[in-house]
């Protein structure tokens, strides 16, 4: 097998430079002549039925050029202040399917408020102007009437029999018998293998309890940005930041009701998404008003309508229990999942529910879960969107139980150990993966002989897993006239990915990395890519990537071999030249055939790559964290952190190590300070960085990371996805950690100061016969 010589090393980013220097454009560079300014109009309340939005004086305001609500997504381009933003339900008849399944619920009726007012801070009109200052003063200008109806702040609440319907429509999609009345559950989810009740009786210990995570966000830097421009010709061309680009081209075709050709959308540099941008919030917006103005209109977002609006991570309930045998064999396990949606169908609880219990064998269970929608702001993804709820659960009871049966956490694990050929809950079959591996080199490591010492102190252990997506992609790759090489793809690049499709296009011609170019191309331009999102962009492209590859290697060697007068199969390929087999020193250089190629008589030469059905791809990692905790304050103080990751196969060994740690450093603080506070009626609390905390450089101890390499079963370089199960771990980690600590069980999230100094003054115990680990102590 040939030896890698690009792939494998920590190549720099290509695009560094251009971002430290400032010179790397985003959605808020970007300006046009006679360009219009948009801003939103916010709902104060959570919940409220629109009587009426009279924006007349806001029209009469100079520079104020048009206002759009709901009504205008519906053709209806009334220019006096009307209901028409009110005329039906959010959710109609018809569309109850679309609305449960979560994958894009009815897309123009969650743009702006329809008949009522779902969340607080949900919009309601937006206005265009000459200035900002004036689209701003016009928002004070919009006089709405609220009726003012009862918020549902919970999942659980709005579950009850008698709760009051945000959808008057919306009814629970499930593979059971249809309901004939509507709810406030958009989904129901049921998975089970085996007689649970009999699993339950075979156990020696059985552990339940329930375990919540809270509303965060994904804390990117960068705020949304848009601008649109409708040209003469009915050509709307949208530059903005997005996860992707074809998506964000496919949902706007949909609300507005255009034929995709009459879309193109340009993708600017992402200033991170982690899930949140998947998904166009701001585009219809933008592109409605610059339909109705005739100009271009540029928005972009403050940081608290970004909090307020900007699809945050999913609060979940999840119910869990789980027997064991004295010898440390799982017997079974039942779980209840609840997630919280927001004002829209489209929580995780597929990940939730089939993610949670996969790591492990379980020879019977039974899962259910709920999707809910209430009065809160609608949820997107957050990195490995619904692992980490669900393993926050599964791992505390892991170690829970292996202290239970006075087990080694590490040991228990590896006797429950989900392998090659073992069935996730929703009966997915697991490939090659490389979770044993992973924890045999936890176990070798030296950290783990070394655990903590001193009062309050105490480590944590966590294993993660996330299955990763695998939807089409494709590319381009051309031979240039001086031998280089250009590769076109659609992929947004979220993490880098522009340096790893080089080393990849590189290492296949055996050339220096500088002779590989990357462009990322508009939706008119380029080739088709689905979003970047469920760690799959590197995992996918490589196979349209070798594809690409592969046909722009057999045109050179048809080509070269036709220049040296020798038979196809006489010449061979090796470090960007064409040489006879016999005769090495007879050949021809890359340089040549580019140069013959765009010449009188020559020939471009251009391959093309696609994916579309490549396999389950699943990765696995681990976890160690040692803590103290400050019995006064409740503070908790990280004292070292390791991460343990297989990879499959490391591209680029430096950016996976700023993905694991990046992961790391976001799971702490959902692990330990970050939240959604809202008031008594829905209003949130902490809408900016001020006063929602996130961890700094001084909360982060130095995280150290180990790369495990399993090649996948799938794919011609084994790479595995390596973005999102970094995230996963953390929190349960973190949870165990202060458990061990303090003896003291918190299973809600965030342990914040508050919430630990709570637990300790409480003097809370653990639960009957359950010790307290010693971790490294095997």
């Amino acid at each position: 097998m040939r030896q890698h010589t690009v792939m494998g090393q920590s190549v720099p980013k290509v695009d560094a430079l251009e971002r430290v220097t400032g010179t790397a454009k985003y959605g808020a560079d970007v300006f046009l002549p006679g360009m219009l300014h948009g801003k939103i109009l916010r709902s104060p309340h959570a919940h409220a039925r629109i009587q009426r939005i009279d924006y007349s004086q806001a029209l009469k305001l100079p520079g104020v050029v048009a206002v759009v609500t709901a009504g205008d997504l519906r053709g209806e381009r009334a220019t006096e202040p009307t209901t028409h933003h009110a005329k039906s339900e959010d959710y109609a008849p018809g569309h109850e399917e679309e609305a449960a399944s979560g994958a894009r619920p009815n897309s123009s009726r969650t743009v702006f408020a329809g008949a009522k007012a779902l969340w607080a801070g949900q919009p309601v009109a937006a206005v265009a102007a000459t200035s900002l200052e004036i689209a701003e003063q016009a928002l004070d200008l919009i006089d709405v009437s609220y009726d003012l109806l009862t918020p549902l702040l919970s999942a659980e609440e709005a579950m009850r029999p008698h709760a009051p319907l945000l959808h008057p429509n919306l009814f629970t999609q499930t593979l059971l018998e249809q309901p004939d009345k509507p709810s406030n559950i958009a989904t129901y989810v049921e998975l089970s293998r085996g007689d649970v009740a009999e699993g339950f009786k075979e156990a020696d210990i059985v552990l339940e309890d329930t375990y919540r995570t809270r509303m965060v966000h994904q804390g990117y830097l960068e705020p949304r940005a848009t601008l649109a421009k409708m040209d003469a010709e009915g050509k709307l061309t949208i530059w903005t930041s997005t996860q992707g680009s074809f998506y964000i081209q496919e949902q706007l075709a949909e609300i507005l009701r255009l034929p995709l050709r009459q879309i193109n959308v340009i993708p600017l540099e992402l200033g991170g998404g982690f899930g949140s941008k998947d998904t166009g919030v701001l585009e219809p917006v933008a592109a409605l008003l610059a339909i109705k103005t005739g100009r271009p209109v540029k928005m972009v977002w403050g940081r608290d309508e970004e909090f307020k609006a900007g699809r945050p991570a999913a609060p979940s309930v999840i119910y869990l229990k789980m027997g064991v045998k004295k010898d440390g064999t799982l017997t079974a396990a039942e779980m209840k999942v609840i997630t919280d949606a927001g004002a829209f169908p489209g929580g995780p609880v597929a990940a939730v529910t089939s993610h949670g219990l996969a790591t492990y064998k379980i020879p019977v269970l039974y899962v259910e879960g709920y999707d809910v929608v209430t009065n809160k702001p609608f949820v997107g993804a957050y990195r490995a969107p619904g692992a980490p709820q669900s393993i926050h659960s599964v791992e505390q009871h892991m170690d829970r139980l292996a202290q239970m049966i006075g087990m080694d956490p590490i040991e228990f694990r590896l006797k429950n150990i989900a392998e090659e050929g073992d069935r996730m809950p929703n009966d997915a079959s697991l490939p090659r993966v490389g979770f044993r591996e992973t924890l045999e080199v936890v176990k070798s490591h030296p950290i783990w002989k070394n655990p903590p010492k001193g009062d309050h102190r105490g480590r944590g252990f966590a294993c993660a897993m996330w299955g990763g997506g695998r939807l089409p992609t494709s590319c381009a790759l051309k031979l240039n006239g001086d031998g280089s090489l250009g590769l076109i793809v659609g992929y947004v690049d979220m993490t880098g990915i522009r340096t790893a499709f080089i080393q990849i296009v590189a290492d296949e011609f055996e050339i220096s990395p500088d002779q590989v170019t990357v462009t990322i191309a508009d939706t008119d331009s380029a080739p088709y890519s689905s979003r970047a999102i469920g760690s799959k962009a590197t995992y996918t492209m490589s196979f349209a990537l070798k594809e690409a590859c592969d046909a722009v290697k057999k045109q050179i060697l048809e080509r070269a071999a036709a220049r040296l007068d020798l038979p196809l199969d006489q010449v061979e390929y090796g470090a960007g030249r064409i040489y006879s087999k016999s005769d090495p020193n007879r050949a021809v250089h890359l340089k040549e055939l580019g140069q013959a190629s765009v010449a009188a008589g020559g020939g471009p030469i251009m391959g093309t790559g696609s994916m579309s059905g490549a396999r389950l791809n699943p990765s696995f990692a681990a976890n160690v964290v040692d803590i103290e905790v400050d019995p006064e304050t409740g503070k908790v103080k990280i004292l070292g952190f390791w991460a343990f990751q297989d990879v499959g196969f490391a591209v680029n060994p430096l950016q996976i190590e700023g993905q694991m740690q990046g992961g790391v450093a976001q799971g702490v603080g959902w692990a330990l300070t970050e939240e959604y506070f809202f008031s008594p009626d829905g209003v949130l609390r902490n809408p900016t960085f001020l006063d929602y905390r996130m961890p700094t450089s001084l909360d982060m101890p130095f995280i150290d990371t180990t790369i495990v390499e399993v090649p996948a079963s799938d794919g011609p370089y084994g790479i595995r996805g390596v973005g999102e199960v970094s995230i996963v771990a953390p929190m349960a980690a973190l949870a165990n950690a202060i458990a061990n600590a303090i003896e003291v069980r918190l299973t809600e999230l965030p342990m914040s100061p508050e919430a630990v100094l709570r637990a300790i003054k409480a003097k809370a115990k653990p639960q009957a016969g359950e010790p307290v680990a010693a971790y490294g102590d095997s």
